[in-house]
């Protein structure tokens, strides 16, 4: 999957596109991604790796619910994640 621009995406309004397994909504400094979370999930079961320019998310010991790659570098430092009503939220600010 590529954040850059899926094909099954439909666009969204904010500024970024619907798929299946999560959503995103962009602006020149933020992206914000929403993958939905089985019920229930606490953040020390997740399994959340922010790169430079990659981003995967899923459950320890199993697959990625979802990964991929950024069209801009983010700064690793300034990301966060954080689970609300079982939704997972990244932001970062691009270079």
């Amino acid at each position: 999957m590529d954040l850059r621009g899926v094909a099954t995406a439909a666009p969204n309004a904010g500024n970024g596109g619907t798929t299946e397994t999560y959503s995103w909504v962009q602006t020149l400094q933020d992206l914000n991604v929403n993958v939905p979370l089985p019920p229930n999930t606490k953040s020390k079961q997740m399994d959340v790796i922010i790169k430079k320019k990659s981003i995967q998310v899923g459950l320890k010991g199993q697959p990625p619910i979802f990964q991929g790659e950024l069209s801009e570098a983010v700064l690793v430092d300034d990301c966060f994640w954080s689970i609300g009503a079982c939704v997972l939220e990244h932001r970062g600010w691009t270079v």
